[in-house]
C-alpha cells in the first residue's frame, strides 16, 4: 500500500503589461508610438501591471495531487497471483482543470495438470481529464491576460484582461477527454510429449475514446453561434483482437 501527495503551483515567471501614458491636466492619457512620431502627445510615465501575479486577478489556483496505491501476490507451486489497483485525483491550476485516474491490474498462473499451465492477465484503466483552451485561442487565459490592460486602478477582473476575464476563459470554456481501456490475455502452455510442447495466446485490446468541449450560454459573445455556447462530443471505440499459437 502507498500514498502520494503534493500541490500543483504555475511558476512561470510571465511579464508585466506595460502601457506609455502622457500626463494631462486631468490626469494620464495613452500615448502610443504613433502618436508620439507625430508630436500628438509626450510619453513622460510608463504604467504596468502584472493580472498573472496578483492574487485578487490571476487564473491560476494553488492546486493538488492525490495518488493511492495497494498489490497483492502470492501463491504457490500449483497458484500464483498478483493483484494491483491505483486511484489518481488531480487538481490543475486552473478551475476547470482535473483528472481522475484509476488502474486496475490481475495476473494469474494456474498448474491445471502436470504438463498444462495457463496464464491470465487483464488490466483496465479508466481516465476522466478536462482543461481549458490556452494556447492559440481568443478564449485562452494566458493570451488575455498578456494583452490586458496597465492600467493604475482595476475596478474588476474584466478590467485587467484584453477581452475575457479568467471567470471566461478558465471556468466557462473547457475541454473534456474521457478514457476506458480493457486489455485481458490468455496463455496456455501444454507439453503432451516430452519432445513436443504447445504454446497459444489470444488477447483483446478494448480501448474507447470521448473527445468533448463546452462553451457555456452568453459568456462569449464573439458571433452569433457562440451566444448560445455549445457541448460536443466526438467518440470512438476499437476492438483488437490477437491470437497466435507456436509448436
Amino acid at each position: 500500500f502507498y500514498v502520494e501527495g503534493g500541490l500543483v503551483r504555475e511558476e512561470t515567471d510571465f511579464p508585466d503589461n506595460m502601457v506609455a501614458l502622457s500626463r494631462t491636466s486631468s490626469g494620464f492619457a495613452h500615448c502610443p508610438n504613433y502618436l508620439l512620431a507625430v508630436g500628438t502627445c509626450a510619453q513622460d510615465s510608463i504604467a504596468r501591471f502584472n493580472p498573472f501575479s496578483d492574487d485578487a486577478f490571476s487564473p491560476f489556483r494553488d492546486g493538488d495531487r492525490r495518488k493511492y496505491g495497494l498489490s497483492l501476490s502470492g501463491g504457490g507451486d500449483v497458484l500464483t497471483y498478483f493483484f494491483s489497483g491505483d486511484m489518481e485525483k488531480e487538481n490543475g491550476v486552473y478551475a476547470s482543470n482535473a483528472l481522475d485516474k484509476v488502474n486496475f491490474r490481475g495476473n494469474v498462473r494456474a498448474a491445471v495438470r502436470e504438463n498444462l499451465a495457463l496464464n491470465v492477465g487483464t488490466s483496465y484503466t479508466s481516465s476522466d481529464f478536462s482543461q481549458p483552451s490556452n494556447d492559440n485561442s481568443v478564449l485562452s487565459p494566458i493570451l488575455n491576460g498578456m494583452f490586458g490592460a496597465a492600467l493604475f486602478d482595476h475596478t474588476s477582473r474584466d478590467d485587467a484582461y484584453y477581452a475575457f476575464a479568467p471567470e471566461v476563459t478558465a471556468e466557462d470554456f473547457f475541454a473534456t477527454q474521457k478514457i476506458e481501456r480493457f486489455v485481458g490475455s490468455l496463455n496456455s502452455n501444454w507439453q503432451p510429449k516430452s519432445w513436443l510442447s504447445v504454446n497459444a495466446t489470444a488477447g483483446l485490446d478494448l480501448y474507447s475514446l470521448r473527445d468533448g468541449q463546452i462553451l457555456r450560454p452568453n459568456v462569449a459573445p464573439i458571433a452569433a453561434t457562440w451566444v448560445n455556447g455549445w457541448a460536443e462530443e466526438s467518440r470512438g471505440t476499437n476492438y483488437n483482437w490477437t491470437a497466435n499459437g507456436a509448436l
